[in-house]
């Protein structure tokens, strides 16, 4: 019996089409469907109890899981179009995603014990493909400009600016609260404002850009500067700088259906040259955040 016959496929629920295409299959649909994929890759091509051990088959036999789903053997590699190899390493990088994305999915749900904060599911992933960390940096880095434990960054840092945007309305909310008698404090109203009384309350050995960035779930502040960069294309600063600005027109929006009111032009704060000389330099910055590859954001990001 061969591994393609439709009673082996039945097995497995799956169709010809996918075992032929078992990197499509892989992606199709959600963990239980990967795992039935992974499961029938790991099949040898002959069934048979008694079969004869041709060289074809040890060679199907020895070939790794990765190497079956996208066809970047070392035979074929050499001898792909470049077009083709481009699609194959991007049909990689995504089988790479959805693994790392389920794996810290089910460490959110259900945190293991001895996992620490440095914990990493790459050689999890690395392991059950069949893939050398070395080997997924290359071609990773061939795919997309990221060597493998940047992908895990890339997948992490989707929740940043959620994250980052509640502990920055904490910080507002302190800031507008009622004040004690005789207490003289004007809370700033601009976003530079409130982001230099951020950076303020921040200096002094109660805060370290490490342990900020342990917050994230990143191991250091390092990582965590290089996939802001690459996801929102702005650093921690100013994707802070931009959710506080984010924050203030959503409250102003708020007060201005609660009280029907449009501001005046008496009403606007006044700008020297030089703040908005600043302010054109930082519109043309954060234009950039169309997130990481706007027209690729899905593949990403979901």
């Amino acid at each position: 019996m061969k591994r393609h016959d439709p009673q082996v496929l039945k097995l497995f629920g799956l169709t010809e089409e996918e075992a032929n295409n078992p990197g499509a299959a892989l992606l199709s649909e959600g963990v239980k469907k990967l795992h039935r994929v992974v499961q029938f890759m790991k099949l040898p091509e002959d069934l048979d109890a008694e079969r004869r051990w041709s060289e074809r088959a040890v060679e199907h036999k020895t070939l790794p899981l990765w190497q079956s789903m996208t066809g970047l053997t070392p035979n074929s590699e050499d001898n792909m179009s470049p077009e083709k190899r481009e699609e194959a390493l991007e049909e990689l990088i995504k089988i790479v995603l959805h693994l790392l994305r389920y794996e810290l999915k089910a460490e959110a749900e259900s945190p293991r014990e001895f996992h620490t904060a440095y914990w990493d599911p790459l050689p999890k992933v690395c392991s059950a493909l069949g893939l050398a960390r070395t080997e997924l940096s290359r071609l990773s880095r061939a795919g997309c400009g990221l060597v493998a434990h940047e992908l895990v960054d890339v997948v992490r840092v989707k929740a940043v600016k959620d994250i980052m945007k509640e502990r920055v309305r904490e910080f507002m909310a302190v800031l507008n609260a009622p004040r004690e008698p005789g207490e003289k404090f004007t809370p700033p109203t601009t976003a530079n404002g409130i982001h230099k009384m951020l950076l303020a309350a921040r200096r002094g050995p109660h805060f370290h850009r490490g342990q900020w960035a342990l917050t994230f779930n990143f191991p250091n502040h390092a990582r965590f500067h290089r996939a802001c960069l690459v996801f929102y294309k702005l650093a921690p600063q100013q994707l802070e700088l931009l959710v506080i600005e984010e924050l203030l027109k959503e409250m102003k929006a708020e007060r201005a259906a609660e009280s029907n009111a449009t501001e005046t032009a008496s009403e606007k704060p006044r700008f020297t040259v030089y703040e908005r000389l600043k302010a054109v330099v930082w519109d043309q910055l954060k234009a950039q955040h169309v997130q990481f590859f706007a027209e690729r954001e899905k593949a990403w990001a979901s």
